[in-house]
């Protein structure tokens, strides 16, 4: 959880592979 809330932070754009 706390990885992909980093992730979408840094990578608002990239949420397909936050998912």
């Amino acid at each position: 959880e706390e990885f992909r809330k980093q992730f979408q932070e840094k990578n608002p754009n990239n949420k397909s592979v936050a998912t």
